[in-house]
């Protein structure tokens, strides 16, 4: 498995922002916190990738999904987990379907649930990498072969 360990959590709540920081910190994560978009932008620009970002939906001035369209586009490769209390389909489902968003957690949220979604998360991010990779050796063998 991937050595996945800096995670930037982002969310306008300090209580949930502290449980998320404890929980993955425990897991042997290294957790960056930050209280909105805005603030997750200037971490994310002065201090370069993530390996996973999880941000909340709902916050003042930026929210989640608008802030993981910009990782998205900026750092393509980072993991982007979206949590919210809202149970809106019509939000959440598209940002999956144009990956936007690699996995959608609804909060309150369970610690058991959170790990196993970044677990899928970079699963499904290795199986990714392992079929780009073998797609680039193979091309090079092709090209050395002729």
């Amino acid at each position: 498995m991937m050595n996945i360990k800096r995670v930037l959590c982002v969310d306008d709540d300090p209580v949930n922002l502290k449980m998320l920081e404890n929980t993955l910190r425990f897991k042997g994560f290294e957790v960056t916190t930050a209280s909105s978009g805005h603030e997750a932008m200037r971490i994310l620009n002065s201090e370069g990738a993530f390996h996973i970002v999880i941000a909340d939906y709902r916050m003042p001035g930026m929210n989640g999904v608008t802030l993981l369209k910009h990782v998205k586009v900026h750092w393509p490769n980072m993991l982007r987990i979206l949590m919210s209390g809202q149970s809106d389909a019509q939000i959440f489902i598209p940002m999956i379907f144009l990956d936007v968003i690699d996995k959608y957690i609804c909060k309150p949220w369970d610690k058991n649930v959170l790990l196993q979604a970044i677990d899928k998360s970079i699963g499904r991010k290795q199986a990714i990498d392992d079929k780009r990779w073998e797609a680039v050796n193979f091309e090079n063998f092709i090209h050395s072969a002729r």
